[in-house]
């Protein structure tokens, strides 16, 4: 679990900070907390890395030994070592909540196993649905009706047997079956509200990072690469 009293450094960024995860809606329930905490982790060590890497520039303008090429290096290398780490952290956590994300959207989606689907009633149901198109009426909004209504029974004689039996399309038949799962298993839609929004912390946070440790070092990459070629030349050159 990232440090709750975690100091905020104006250096960095706020949307590395883990507090971003707390403050999500999702959060607030207690339930879906654990699936967070390796997004919270990843942001934790992310913002801290940043950080540290602002203290070791910080450090190394006191020192009259370096000129700013040569702290600019220094301060580049030390970088490189912790970026590695909370980029993969980072990629990692994102990682097990799009694994967790795909496996929750496919239980959303699987068919209904109805052990009534073959009972008269479940037939006489789905006589009277694919009847509804004869007067005016939509199959989908039926069912719709029946899962906002909390009548589960109806909607899986329904959805438990093939589309055409009740005269949805195979479209419509996907579209309320995720409606059915919803309504069956709302934690799980909650679950999956709580993955995603994780998902978009590690998204926005994730892409910052890269600007975050440049605008630390103070300089960008592309003049690190110069002043690292610059000084490896100069290294040959007084090889004996």
């Amino acid at each position: 679990m990232a440090d709750k009293e975690l100091v905020i450094d104006t250096r960095v960024t706020s949307t590395l900070h883990p507090q971003i995860v707390r403050s999500l809606p999702e959060y607030a329930d207690e339930t879906n907390r654990h699936l967070l905490a390796n997004t919270e982790q990843a942001l934790e060590l992310a913002y801290r890395t940043i950080a540290q890497i602002h203290d070791a520039r910080e450090q190394a303008e006191k020192d009259p030994t370096m000129n700013e090429a040569a702290r600019a290096i220094a301060v580049a290398d030390f970088a490189d070592k912790l970026q590695e780490r909370a980029t993969k952290a980072v990629d990692s956590a994102y990682g097990v909540l799009t694994k967790q994300i795909a496996q929750i959207e496919g239980e959303l989606s699987q068919p209904v196993q109805s052990h009534a689907a073959n009972s008269s009633i479940s037939k006489e149901i789905r006589d009277h649905v694919r009847g509804l198109k004869a007067t005016g009426s939509s199959p989908m909004s039926f069912v719709r009706q029946c899962l906002n209504e909390g009548d589960l029974s109806s909607a899986s004689a329904v959805l438990g047997a093939p589309a055409y039996l009740s005269g949805l399309t195979n479209e419509q038949q996907v579209a309320l079956l995720r409606m059915y799962h919803e309504k069956a298993s709302p934690q799980k839609t909650k679950q999956l509200a709580a993955l995603k929004a994780g998902v978009g912390v590690l998204e926005r946070g994730g892409g910052l990072i890269l600007g975050q440790v440049q605008k630390a070092i103070g300089a960008d990459y592309r003049k690190i690469k110069m002043l690292r070629e610059a000084n490896n030349a100069s290294k040959r050159a007084f090889n004996v």
